[in-house]
């Protein structure tokens, strides 16, 4: 076997097995309605206070016309650290290593499937109506996808808020590469600390995993014709 055989073989060989390995992954790959444009919390599961909001809310989606808000304001209900941690699948006190003690919390939660290589993304925004920055008082916004992760809180860079809130981070975009296949849990969430009368919120859109499989298994396609052209064309030459 010539040398160019060998490795039109070894080509052969990775674009037969790299497909076999996607679909021997779970399905729905791509989380689902990850921009809330139905308008609801479908898909999702939610704890605490939780609401869809449009850019009258006073803060533009960064895609679609809707926007998840997750809040601890004083006007709803929000989660016992317990009830938090439980729905989050955490164990307990897992949040208070963050911040320092937290007193209440709201989240939001989904299980997906994805490759090795696939990047998770979502865009956020931190809302505060604290006025002054205190440790003692410090509430923040988090993900859990593997482990703990603070987003922002009052000590991160805030403006101005033209939502019911007095300042806010502004939309920022948090990703995460998929380290192996498998099924993951996002959960995006946001507490108190100190005591249960902060007002925290935590706008987040556009929760994608890219690429999805279908576009994956697309190019993997392209590369086997091309594969069968190169065979072809080295055939009629002999």
């Amino acid at each position: 076997m010539s040398r160019f055989q060998f490795n039109l073989l070894a080509i052969a060989v990775a674009l037969i097995s790299v497909p076999t390995i996607l679909t021997s992954a779970p399905a729905h790959a791509a989380l689902l309605n990850g921009g809330f444009e139905n308008g609801n919390f479908t898909d999702w599961l939610t704890v605490g206070n939780t609401s869809i909001q449009t850019a009258d809310f006073g803060s533009n989606p960064t895609e679609g016309n809707f926007q998840a808000l997750i809040s601890t304001t004083a006007d709803g209900i929000t989660a016992t650290p317990g009830e938090l941690e439980d729905f989050l699948g955490l164990a307990p006190f897992s949040l208070d290593d963050i911040n320092g003690p937290i007193f209440s919390g709201s989240a939001i939660q989904q299980e997906f499937s994805a490759v090795a290589g696939q990047t998770l993304s979502f865009g956020w925004n931190f809302l505060t109506n604290e006025a002054s920055q205190s440790p003692s008082f410090n509430g923040f916004a988090f993900v859990n996808i593997d482990s703990l992760e603070r987003l922002a809180d009052t000590f991160s860079t805030l403006i101005p808020s033209s939502t019911t809130f007095l300042s806010e981070t502004g939309y920022q975009t948090f990703s995460y590469t998929i380290p192996t296949t498998g099924t993951y849990s996002l959960g995006i969430g946001v507490a108190t600390v100190g005591d249960s009368f902060g007002s925290f919120g935590v706008l987040v859109d556009n929760a994608a995993v890219v690429p999805e499989s279908d576009s994956v298994v697309g190019v993997l396609a392209v590369g086997a014709l091309s594969f069968g052209y190169m065979l072809r064309r080295r055939q009629k030459k002999r």
